[in-house]
Formats: structure tokens, C-alpha cells, sequence
């Protein structure tokens, strides 16, 4: 299921953009997932449970009442690095500044059935580079997770453990199995027997780094340098 979110104030307009999201994905999309909207009326609502609500796509209103788009983007990027963003709003003299957190498009409501075709082709790429699976073991059979769903692995114990965006699984190790696709999906090790996904760094501070938020480890002293160059870059 891909899960598009969308925030504005206005719920009569909110029940507008969802057919339209709708219909376009449908007619646009070749995967074979259904979508759902899940309508926010405010950014404090957004931000609270996005992680939880396992959102991919965020539809934000620049002017969502006493919010700004822009702000919201800020601070769901602070629990997210890489997020995929679409602006709405009824004033196109906003698009010059639509830079904010590297949008996937723009929409203007006025003109949104049209408008929102280059976006839309702009999320499906996004999707499909977040569709990508990683394999691992478990006892005797082999199942995969989305790399996209990963925020952790680390050696626990003789094993590995898994931490994913609600929960935590073990696999069979060990890590050197993993880590060329680990790596090729832009994982970062932070330490010995510790690989981050980097699209859920949310800072470095000092020697701690933060994901998603809340999670947070201590980076080893010689991998400090390359763990910053990676991120940053």
C-alpha cells in the first residue's frame, strides 16, 4: 500500500486533491499497490504520527492556517532526511520558493488536475528507488525487507538485529554477509558491527548520531570524518 499524505486546513479541498491524487496514481502508476490518502489538518497532527501512519508521499499546503508548508517540511526532516514532498496552494508566486527541502513538484489547487502529472511522474521514481529489497536469513528460510523500512543493523550477540520504523527483528549473521548491500543502498557504518540508514539520520552531535528522531548511537572516533563527509554529501 503506498500512503500519500495530505495537509491543509481546508477539508472541503482535501476531499478534492484525493480523487485527483487517486485517479492520477491509478492511471499513471505501474505497481501493483493500491493507494491511500490520509487526510492532517494541521502540521502538529502530521508531524506526531507520520512515522507510525508509515507515510511515503507528503501533500503540503504552503499555508495550512497558522502553519507554513515550509516549516512542517523542516521538522518532518528532522526524523526523515530524505522525504518526498509536494506543495499545494492557491498562490503561484510561492513556486520561486518551493525550494524547501528539494520537493518533488508543485501544485497549484487552481489548476491541480492538470498540475499534477510532472509531480506525479516524479513519485513514481521516487517510489520505485524506495520499492528496493534487502534479503536475510532466519534459520533455514530467507525473507526480505524493504530497504526503505530499515533503520539499523547491528551485530547482537552471534546474530544481527533488525530495527524497522515499529518494530525490531533478529536474522542469522553474519554481517559481512550484508554488508555490500547494505552499503549499495546507502547504509553507513557508525561503528564496528553498526550499519545506519542514512536517509534516517536526523543529526550528529558530537559523537552521537540521531534517527528518525529519537534513536541514538555513538559513532566510533575513526569513522567520524567519513560518517559526516557521507551524510552531508
Amino acid at each position: 500500500m503506498v500512503r500519500f499524505a495530505i495537509c491543509d486546513d481546508d477539508a472541503a479541498y482535501m476531499k478534492q486533491i484525493v480523487k485527483i491524487i487517486k485517479d492520477t496514481y491509478e492511471s499513471m502508476s505501474d505497481f501493483n499497490e493500491p493507494c491511500e490518502c490520509i487526510l492532517y489538518n494541521s502540521g502538529e497532527e502530521l508531524i506526531k504520527n507520520f512515522v507510525e501512519d508509515k507515510i511515503d508521499i507528503f501533500f503540503l499546503d504552503i499555508e495550512c492556517g497558522q502553519d507554513l508548508g515550509f516549516d512542517i517540511a523542516k521538522e518532518l526532516q528532522k526524523q526523515k532526511k530524505d522525504l518526498g514532498i509536494v506543495y499545494i496552494t492557491n498562490h503561484e508566486n510561492y513556486m520561486a520558493s518551493a525550494f524547501v527541502c528539494r520537493p518533488l513538484g508543485f501544485i497549484c489547487k487552481k489548476t491541480a488536475k492538470e498540475g499534477i502529472k510532472m509531480p506525479m511522474l516524479n513519485i513514481l521514481e521516487y517510489l520505485n528507488e524506495r520499492r528496493q529489497r534487502l534479503s536475510f536469513t532466519d534459520k533455514n528460510s530467507e525473507f526480505s525487507l524493504l530497504v526503505s523500512d530499515i533503520i539499523v543493523v547491528e551485530i547482537f550477540g552471534r546474530d544481527l538485529l533488525i530495527t524497522l520504523i515499529d518494530k525490531q527483528i533478529e536474522c542469522l549473521g553474519p554481517l559481512q554477509k550484508y554488508e555490500e548491500g547494505l552499503i549499495k543502498y546507502g547504509f553507513i557504518q557508525i561503528a564496528r558491527g553498526i550499519f545506519v540508514n542514512k536517509k534516517y539520520i536526523s543529526k550528529i552531535k558530537g559523537n552521537e548520531i540521531y534517527l528518525a528522531g529519537k534513536i541514538r548511537y555513538n559513532i566510533s572516533r575513526r569513522r567520524m570524518l567519513e560518517v559526516e563527509k557521507i551524510w552531508k554529501g
